[in-house]
């Protein structure tokens, strides 16, 4: 439900005396999901923020549009009976109406930062997209570090040991494997944390959650990124790090 805002706006009246005019207005109800904990998807900073929303929905849909494994992956009924191609098109179509978006764009309310929300995997949506750039001349203008988010949870440190454990070990056993070589980053934004405190504490936790891993600096396998932005902190996986240049998008 919307409320109401009161403005004020100052009028001159017709004998030059100066009066302040108060007024409600209907508030909008936002159509945008809320940056908040529990979020998945992609965090992106830009130099102009309008026109990397929309470069960046156009570069994960054509990812979607030319990928069989989302489309097998998110619905197995497209193995129809009918051989008819018209009969599977108009299915999908169909089956379209009542889905939600596979993006939406969520405000994170911090300047230069974009989020978008995914209901597929960033992390195969983000690989295509680098391999994509690696082997064409396509050139990404507004869009500059794209960063798959995996899992997301308050950012305040008393309540963030459990968070990891319940929240990040697994994925991170998952993801890594048995791999030992790893890379901590850990960046602060629009938070009132210290980051020197921040990565010593979660370089901690890390430890001790994997005893077997080493923190290399140069010759890591994969770099392991948690982002404190206002009251989440998220955390993304990075694979080729180097080859993609640091999931830099507007490096190719």
């Amino acid at each position: 439900m919307g409320g109401k805002r009161r403005y004020v706006q100052r009028k001159v009246s017709r004998d030059n005396n100066i009066e302040d005019v108060e007024y409600d207005q209907e508030k909008t109800p936002s159509s945008k999901p809320l940056f908040k904990p529990g979020i998945t998807g992609f965090l992106i900073t830009a130099n102009n923020e309008n026109n990397a929303k929309r470069e960046a929905l156009l570069l994960f849909n054509q990812v979607i549009l030319n990928s069989y494994y989302f489309i097998e992956n998110e619905n197995e009924t497209v193995a129809s009976s009918s051989n008819d191609p018209l009969d599977l098109v108009a299915n999908e179509c169909e089956n379209l109406k009542h889905k939600e978006k596979t993006f939406r764009l969520v405000a994170t309310k911090c300047r230069n930062y974009i989020f978008i929300q995914s209901l597929v995997p960033p992390v195969e949506i983000l690989k295509q997209v680098f391999e994509k750039l690696l082997t064409s001349e396509q050139k990404i203008r507004y869009c500059l570090r794209c960063y798959p988010i995996l899992a997301s949870c308050h950012s305040n440190l008393d309540n963030f040991k459990s968070s990891f454990e319940k929240t990040f070990t697994s994925i991170l056993n998952e993801m890594a494997g048995d791999r030992v070589k790893f890379e901590l980053s850990v960046k602060v934004r629009s938070h009132p944390g210290n980051k020197k405190e921040i990565y010593e504490y979660i370089n901690t936790l890390v430890s001790e959650a994997f005893p077997n891993w080493v923190h290399c600096h140069k010759e890591y396998e994969f770099k392991v990124l948690f982002y404190f932005m206002r009251n989440v902190c998220m955390m993304s996986f990075l694979e080729n790090d180097k080859k993609y240049k640091k999931y830099n998008l507007n490096a190719f």
